[in-house]
């Protein structure tokens, strides 16, 4: 909760940038009972904005609206924002509000400085939020940039068509924003953009009159790989693995030789037979006669939607094992919790 004597308390990253501090000012300006946290970067990167060797401008606040800004030492883009684990696990309950200002977009900067920057900087902010257990909104600042080459209307859930960037600058920060739209599953299920995102998902499954996507490259096809339901991946590297090996070689529509689409079975939706499932969660629970334990990630959307008032095809009585800080592909968040779980359940149950 916020700390006491304040309504609210905000993470706002990215100072001393301009941005940034028109942000920290307008709310504590207008905020009278806000607290805000912000990180000063010990060793700022060439790309920010403020130069190493340029004092930070100041905040324009009176001393007493001054003394409502905390400065900790961190870095937006470092694992647990670079803070110590006590800071860490202070801001995660007092802080209410998240605004990410820390973001590179200048032409000159190098991909793998942009990259570090925008992308992996959304990636840990994304935890942080995740950590927070009272956050009730993340404000991630982006620029129409990320729509590339494109004009007309481009929707968020529709960023990554495979346009041209002006820059690498320009192509991480869509890739953050596609990384923070993932990671908060979109936008409530009930909603016109919810059934927009499913009816355009749909229309991307591969069925026997409609043919796979073909994508030029190897890169162009990865960067469209999503978990279902989605998700940002606890490990990177897994679903990099993952999906490498879910592609193959494939002739372009054009005749211009191969490109890349995923491997999937044009029938799969013909040959998947739901209704047996159906008819368990209409009926109530199964009766099952054989041991059954149910393995799931502590953060998975899916086990959140089942509650006490709405049906669900698991028995009452079975045995629930969840893996702790991780959403619904355990295997890609916490690999090794999920092997630990499995051997310790293996060498006692059934019993």
């Amino acid at each position: 909760m916020p700390r006491p004597g304040y309504d609210s308390v905000l993470l706002v990253t990215g100072y001393p940038s301009l941005p940034a501090r028109r942000m920290i000012e307008q709310i504590i300006t207008t905020e009278p009972r806000s607290l805000v946290y912000t990180l000063k970067t010990p060793e700022p990167p060439e790309a920010l904005e403020t130069p190493l060797d340029a004092p930070a401008p100041e905040l324009s606040l009176s001393a007493e609206q001054r003394a409502r800004v905390v400065f900790l030492e961190g870095t937006p883009h470092a694992m647990d924002l670079g803070l110590s684990g006590a800071e860490f696990r202070q801001l995660a309950r007092e802080v209410d509000r998240v605004h990410h200002l820390a973001h590179v977009g200048s032409s000159a900067v190098d991909r793998r400085t942009a990259h570090t920057i925008n992308v992996v900087g959304a990636a840990e902010i994304l935890e942080f939020s995740r950590a927070a257990s009272h956050l009730k909104c993340l404000v991630f600042h982006s620029t129409a940039h990320v729509s590339g080459d494109r004009t007309g209307v481009v929707y968020e859930e529709d960023l990554d068509r495979g346009q041209s960037f002006r820059s690498d600058a320009d192509e991480t920060r869509m890739r953050a924003a596609v990384l923070v739209d993932t990671g908060f599953g979109g936008p409530p299920p009930n909603s016109p953009e919810a059934k927009r995102m499913m009816e355009q998902q749909v229309r991307n499954i591969p069925t026997g009159d409609r043919a796979a996507r073909v994508y030029p490259t190897e890169e162009a096809a990865l960067a469209r790989f999503r978990f279902m339901p989605p998700q940002v991946a606890g490990n990177l590297f897994i679903a990099d693995f993952i999906a490498r090996r879910s592609l193959k070689r494939a002739p372009l529509p054009d005749g211009g030789g191969e490109g890349w689409t995923w491997r999937f079975d044009p029938a799969m939706w013909n040959k998947l037979d739901r209704t047996v499932m159906m008819g368990m969660t209409a009926e109530g629970p199964p009766k099952v006669t054989v041991p059954l334990v149910h393995i799931y990630g502590d953060r998975s959307v899916v086990k959140s939607r089942i509650s006490d008032d709405r049906p669900s095809p698991l028995p009452r009585d079975m045995l629930e094992i969840a893996i702790p800080d991780s959403a619904h592909h355990i295997m890609v968040d916490q690999p090794l919790a999920l092997i630990a779980a499995l051997r310790g359940l293996l060498a006692r149950w059934p019993g």
